[in-house]
Formats: structure tokens, sequence, C-alpha cells
């Protein structure tokens, strides 16, 4: 049995190198925290700041790459981490941080072109460019294999009856 409390950890780097591991472990677990709720936010809301096929959705896209690549770099350099850690490599520094440096620029670049979209999906709204759907599905009732289907305009207050019958 091991009775190292350092058993896992770089026992032969001094201290100050052991405090320094753990930073840079916190800081990309916190990137990539960051990168998986601007993800879950900016998906959730995604239909309702659509702008249609042009350039702006392609913003939105290639920042939920960069995000995602935000995640694969940090995996990529808490791996290499912990088997130098293993290994008690003393040139751990020049084989993690390359990969923590992509994974905080993909953040820089996904956060820089979410806020892009977001401001040219704001500047389009305010100028009447495109507006949003304010419609929000009431009912629907399926009986018979009859459909019926209720959309309420929430603006206006109008209902809109879509119903098809498959008999």
């Amino acid at each position: 049995m091991n009775d190292n409390p350092n058993s896992g950890q770089s026992s032969n780097l001094p201290t100050s190198c052991r405090r320094s591991q753990e930073s840079l472990q916190d800081v990309v677990k916190l990137i990539m925290t960051l990168s998986l709720g601007v993800l879950a936010l900016s998906g959730t809301f995604a239909s309702q700041m659509s702008i249609g096929i042009s350039l702006g959705i392609f913003l939105l896209y290639f920042s939920w790459l960069f995000l995602i690549l935000t995640i694969f770099y940090g995996i990529g350099m808490l791996s290499s981490l912990a088997q130098l850690i293993m290994n008690d490599s003393p040139n751990w520094w020049g084989q993690t941080i390359n990969k923590a440096r992509r994974s905080w620029r993909c953040f820089q670049v996904g956060i820089v072109l979410l806020v892009v979209y977001g401001g040219l999906f704001a500047g389009l709204k305010a100028f009447g460019i495109i507006e949003t759907k304010n419609d929000e599905v009431q009912k629907i009732q399926i009986a018979n294999e009859n459909i019926e289907i209720v959309i309420k305009d929430k603006e206006s207050g109008t209902e809109k009856v879509i119903s098809q019958d498959n008999k």
C-alpha cells in the first residue's frame, strides 16, 4: 500500500511547480466550463435569434465550432498534463502550454464571434430589417386522423388554425 500523500503528483518537483500545474489545470477546467455554458445558452436561444441562412448564421456556427475546439484542446491538455505528472516529467510546462494556449485562443475567438453575431442580430432587429417570430403554438389536437394546430400571434392576439384531414 502506498502511504505517500503525494502519490499521483510530481513528488520530485518543487511545490511551486505542483502549484503551477494545479493552477493550469484549474484555468483550463474553467475555460472548458465556460465554453459549455455558452454553448448551452446560445443553443437554447438560437431559434429565437435566427436570422436565416446568411453570413450571420455562419458566425454563430463558427462560434460554436471554436467553443467546441476549446473543450477539445482543454481535454487534450489535461490528459497530457496528467500523463506527465504520472511520469514525473520536469518538462511538463513546454509540453502542455501550447494546448492550453490553443484552448484559450479558441475560447476568445468563439466568444468574439458570438458577440458579433449578437450585435448583428440586435442591429438588424433594431432597424427593422428582420423580425423575430412572435407566434406560439397554443394547442395541437389529433383525433381520428384529423390534425389541428392553433397558432397564436403574441402581439396581435390573432389565431391561425391549420388543420389536415388524413382520411
